[in-house]
């Protein structure tokens, strides 16, 4: 049977009508958030060269990349699938040494789906502030993110809906390195980390041979998590991290003021990417999403690959995600007006006259759409009346706004 032309590949989405509209909203409302914070704007290319694109930034994000031959070059590109590491090399080519603040919205593309229910195809948006080491910075980028997602929240919804899970890569990193892990297997415990799977660790163990002390360990690591009062727990197994920890209480502290009803959650179980981040982690999750809506960390060393030394925050947001846990509360267009074509007035003062009422409509923010056939309201067919909420008709004097249901 011939494959039909119209099928798009497994994880691949478009977006039509109210649904593309109100992804479009959002962004557009995200990024007037992060242009008022101080954000500059930047547009990187969906292509580059693949060394580029991928350097420092680890197998995983390889595996997830789409490769193709360049055939004026020769050299091998890159759809990225992540835009994060092209905002830190926009950085280190542009460094001034002072404190850079960027934003983006754009298009990035998965070999494979990161769960059963995720895309391949995402819109991601967010924000990377470069140049500074210190919880004032992580402080700014996580207050931006809930302010992200406050904007982003239904008018049903409330604080309570969402839960930010905090982790610190640094200190996870201590406690594997404690472990002393084979490195054959590192990847495959990594993941059973992530998934906090005990069966698999266990399974790994048995597989990489190892002792009884330290699966033991991986258990404990799986298991620390919890409220704020885990941090006590993590100082006790981890004491040379007591700056990091206080940081993250102080940033709890903080962050607890404005957003008062938000779950915290704390783990030190699992990395977002354990490649290049380095201190302080977080993703976002929804009561209305099985999927983490947003996510994000410090990433002090990425753009060492690009010739700079910049510590850097930053998270991003999946758009579409976000476009479909929001049902309602996000500004739309009002109403669809019918209006008759302006070809039909020969008459300059009656075309401008039309023309005029049209432009005024749009300005309320009602989508006027202007016929391409020369027929009056009455003689459109059913079928189309109902795709309207109003029409415009000349009442002998001007032009009227007349309901159609």
């Amino acid at each position: 049977m011939q494959q039909q032309s119209w099928l798009l590949p497994d994880g691949i989405v478009e977006l039509t009508g109210y649904s593309a509209q109100k992804l479009e909203r959002i962004r557009r409302t995200l990024l007037d958030l992060y242009q008022s914070w101080g954000y500059s704007l930047i547009f990187p290319p969906l292509v580059e060269f693949l060394d580029s694109l991928i350097a420092g930034a680890g197998d995983e994000l390889e595996l997830q990349t789409f490769k193709v031959t360049d055939q004026i070059s020769g050299r091998m590109l890159g759809v990225r699938a992540d835009i994060t590491p092209q905002v830190a090399r926009h950085d280190a080519y542009h460094n001034t040494g002072e404190v850079n603040r960027l934003c983006y919205a754009g298009s990035v593309l998965h070999t494979k789906p990161t769960h059963i229910l995720a895309n391949r195809s995402l819109i991601q948006a967010g924000a990377e502030l470069y140049g500074h080491h210190g919880v004032a910075s992580d402080l700014e980028i996580l207050e931006l993110l809930l302010s992200s997602l406050a904007l982003c929240d239904d008018e049903n919804s409330t604080d309570a809906d969402w839960t930010l899970t905090v982790g610190h890569a640094s200190l996870t990193r201590a406690l594997l390195e404690k472990l002393q892990l084979p490195a054959a297997g590192q990847d495959t415990i990594l993941r059973a980390l992530k998934n906090r799977s005990e069966p698999d660790l266990v399974q790994a163990a048995g597989l990489y041979n190892l002792s009884t002390q330290q699966v033991d360990g991986l258990i404990q690591l799986v298991n620390l998590c919890g409220s704020i009062d885990i941090l006590k727990e993590a100082a006790k197994l981890e004491p040379s991290h007591e700056k990091e920890l206080e940081s993250l209480q102080n940033i709890h502290n903080t962050c607890s003021q404005q957003y008062q009803h938000i779950n915290w959650f704390f783990d030190f179980s699992s990395i977002n990417n354990y490649s290049y981040e380095s201190g302080i982690t977080f993703h976002a999750t929804h009561a209305k999403s099985a999927e983490p809506l947003a996510r994000g960390g410090r990433y002090d060393y990425l753009s060492q690959v690009y010739g700079a030394n910049r510590p850097a925050v930053g998270f991003s947001c999946d758009l579409l995600a976000l476009a479909r846990k929001t049902s309602e509360g996000l500004p739309q267009v009002e109403r669809r007006v019918w209006a008759p074509s302006f070809a039909e007035f020969t008459d300059i003062t009656a075309q401008n006259a039309l023309r005029q009422k049209v432009q005024s409509l749009r300005a309320e923010n009602k989508a006027v759409t202007t016929s391409v056939h020369q027929k009056s309201w009455q003689q459109l067919d059913s079928s189309i009346q109902e795709k309207y909420d109003g029409y415009l008709e000349h009442d002998g004097k001007e032009w009227v706004l007349q309901s159609a249901k």
